[in-house]
């Protein structure tokens, strides 16, 4: 843990090469330190070093005892979207919503990730599932990714009156966000 501490400060210091060694080092120590191993996975997806990042997160992620495993789920989660496997990603991310309930980066990283990997039916009821929470909560409301995966589904089922509503809010409210910039891709 000394070691690995050590490699968080070098990598804030932007000593990019001594970090990684303390880290691969820590590890070769103890090849079980489940937090060193999410640090070294984040370091690594950091420096766009995905499929490094994504060995790191799934051996993390098989340590049942650490607590913070939810985190390493979604970490897994996004390293394998931007390697664009989105079957990957929606499995961690949906095994993130059943590590942390209530966890609204998980269940809109498993919409979205279903619907890169086109699996609309599996991404409706999730998204259902989304809505009636933000409905129902004063302290929850859409995201810029909440909005345009709602767009996308219903776009794909041809609802083009809730794909408008939801676009509005899009650009009503997160008007300088990247997914109002993808969505205004997707319509021109």
């Amino acid at each position: 843990p000394a070691i690995a501490a050590k490699a968080l400060i070098n990598q804030e210091q932007g000593e990019y090469d001594l970090a990684e060694q303390r880290f691969r080092r820590a590890l070769d120590l103890e090849p079980e330190y489940t937090r060193g191993r999410a640090h070294f996975g984040v370091f690594l997806y950091n420096r766009g070093r995905y499929e490094e990042a994504l060995e790191q997160f799934r051996r993390a992620s098989g340590d049942t005892d650490y607590e913070g495993r939810a985190g390493i789920f979604v970490n897994l989660a996004r390293t394998a979207s931007q390697l664009e496997r989105h079957d990957e990603a929606a499995e961690a991310y949906q095994r993130a919503m059943q590590l942390r309930r209530g966890s609204t980066t998980a269940h809109i990283g498993a919409v979205t990730s279903l619907i890169d990997a086109g699996r609309y039916r599996e991404a409706r009821p999730l998204y259902r599932q989304l809505t009636m929470r933000i409905e129902r909560s004063p302290d929850a409301s859409h995201t810029p990714a909440s909005l345009l995966a709602g767009i996308r589904l219903a776009k794909e089922s041809g609802d083009d009156q809730e794909a408008s509503e939801l676009a509005e809010q899009l650009r009503e409210r997160f008007p300088d966000s990247e997914e109002y910039q993808q969505y205004r891709t997707m319509v021109t």
